[in-house]
């Protein structure tokens, strides 16, 4: 939060750091990861705290911070792709030798943080034998429907859920339309390049095969060119700012769509969103009326924190997680008072952590069930089914032979033990 409101102040006013804070504190995946240690929370914050020192200009700082963010995880280059795009930019728009050696010496810097991050992938590779983590690298996808399918999740949790939606419309159509200092027909085609994005995207505007993808890509590229490259003309820091935060936004979104995708990933996200909406608002009214932006944030953040819990999902960047824990928690002392230890079950993959690991905090009796597997075999007595847990197996259960035993529910969150009386 304190990085945050940071990078934020850098748009020039302390106002604009506490709304685009405020914004953040009140999303519900950013307080929902807050109370677990995961490293999506670290990285996040690395991240922030390198596009800090980036548009401030302070090179070892900018490189620490970065160098950080790559030791947690691997994700982190898409700031470097994106930061090494923005400078790409500057560079065409140099006016003079000058300012082009200048432009140059930071797109060497910006990516400084590779080479030296490569030291931990040697050491892991002669550790462990693989610089990668040889399971997500068989998740990576190629397929263009899967990775549009991935894209859409990404722009839903992002920007339409949790009532973000309204902010997205306000800093994507309206603040461009609003910006009296561009042309007007610069205004327009910004506005119509993001509708187009989207609609391509979701299918409303229907394109065949790779143009889905491509499309929108193009429309991002044109409105980096349209709407942001103007405001880094009229105020370098702001332009910086902005021209960082987009473009991660985009390269952190496509590498998302490409692997394994999880919500809790889309946490570094947030801050850029946050940050990068109060900038293209303030932006646009800043010379006519400068509370606009921070009023519109405020207003964004009290809807987004109205929605909270709205949606009944159970999951790790949900607060209704807390309810999820306990009903783990009730059905496996259910397990242990009826001396159950000992049978064989089939679990979800997290249950078999919950069941065997002592420190997580779920066995009373301080004794692990041997016989868990998330493998539904002929020897397989008992069998967890719950929220999280995919919709034909309850079917499948029953048509194996088993009965329900034991619903538990908590909150939103329910789960169910099942037995079978006679193995097949």
């Amino acid at each position: 939060c304190i990085a945050t409101f940071r990078l934020g102040t850098l748009l020039g006013s302390r106002v604009l750091g506490h709304a685009a804070t405020a914004l953040l504190m009140v999303n519900e995946t950013f307080l929902a990861r807050s109370g677990l240690l995961l490293p999506e929370v670290m990285v996040a914050l690395c991240l922030v705290l390198a596009v800090s020192e980036y548009v401030v200009g302070r090179p070892w700082t900018y490189i620490l911070a970065a160098l950080c963010a790559l030791w947690t995880k691997e994700s982190a280059i898409t700031l470097i792709a994106a930061l090494s795009a923005w400078q790409l930019v500057r560079l065409s728009l140099s006016k003079g030798p000058t300012e082009f050696k200048e432009h140059l010496k930071w797109l060497g810097i910006v990516t400084i943080p590779l080479p030296l991050a490569a030291s931990f992938f040697l050491v892991q590779k002669g550790q462990l034998g693989w610089y990668f983590y040889p399971e997500h690298l068989g998740m990576i996808t190629w397929g263009l429907k899967e990775i549009g399918y991935k894209a859409k999740l990404v722009f839903t949790a992002v920007f339409e859920g949790q009532g973000m939606v309204i902010l997205t419309y306000a800093f994507a159509i309206a603040a461009p339309l609003l910006h009296r200092k561009m042309p007007i027909h610069k205004r327009i085609l910004t506005a119509l390049l993001f509708v187009t994005a989207i609609k391509v995207l979701f299918g409303r505007w229907s394109l065949p095969g790779l143009p889905t993808l491509f499309v929108p890509l193009i429309c991002f590229v044109a409105i980096l060119i349209t709407h942001i490259v103007p405001v880094e003309k009229e105020n370098r820091r702001i332009g910086d700012l902005l021209g960082a935060a987009f473009l991660f936004c985009i390269a952190f979104w496509s590498f998302t769509s490409m692997n394994f995708y999880s919500d809790r990933y889309l946490l570094s996200m947030l801050p850029f969103v946050a940050v990068g909406a109060a900038g293209m608002l303030h932006a646009a009214f800043n010379s006519s009326h400068k509370q606009i932006a921070p009023v519109v944030i405020a207003v964004s953040a009290l809807i987004v924190m109205s929605q909270i819990g709205k949606d009944e999902r159970i999951g790790d960047t949900r607060l209704a997680y807390s309810d999820a824990i306990e009903m783990h928690k009730e059905r496996i002392a259910f397990c242990e008072d009826q001396a159950l230890l000992d049978e064989r079950f089939y679990v979800s993959f997290m249950d078999i952590a919950y069941m065997t690991d002592g420190e997580a905090g779920y066995l009373s009796q301080g004794r692990a069930f041997p016989s868990v597997s998330n493998s539904l075999d002929d020897g397989t007595r008992y069998a967890f089914i719950g929220y999280d847990s995919p919709m034909e197996l309850r079917d499948e259960l029953r048509t194996s032979g088993f009965e329900l035993l034991r619903r538990f529910t908590c909150g939103n969150a329910w789960g169910e033990i099942h037995y079978r009386p006679t193995p097949p």
